[in-house]
């Protein structure tokens, strides 16, 4: 079975634990990437839950890893600008 790429945009406290919960709850699904504005947070949760791309842009994620669904987990100013990337 093709799993479903997720990307993660926004790895603060709530981006984590959609992270946590999407690879733990659901089987169909391969988180492929995420990407905060702060790349040592997003390295640093790729290497906790082993996901194998971290960026420090949604731009940047958005062109060069998953394609198939992302969860937005960014502060409400900022969610519909990075939703529709």
């Amino acid at each position: 079975m093709t799993k479903l790429g997720i990307g993660i945009l926004g790895v603060g406290a709530m981006g984590k634990q959609h992270a946590y919960n999407i690879r733990r709850l659901i089987p169909e699904a391969q988180l492929v990437a995420v990407a905060d504005v702060d790349l040592k947070r997003a390295e640093q949760v790729a290497s906790e839950l082993e996901i194998e791309h971290s960026y420090n842009s949604v731009e940047a994620a958005a062109e060069r890893s998953y394609r198939e669904g992302r969860a937005v987990a960014v502060q409400n100013r900022t969610r519909a600008s990075r939703a529709a990337c």
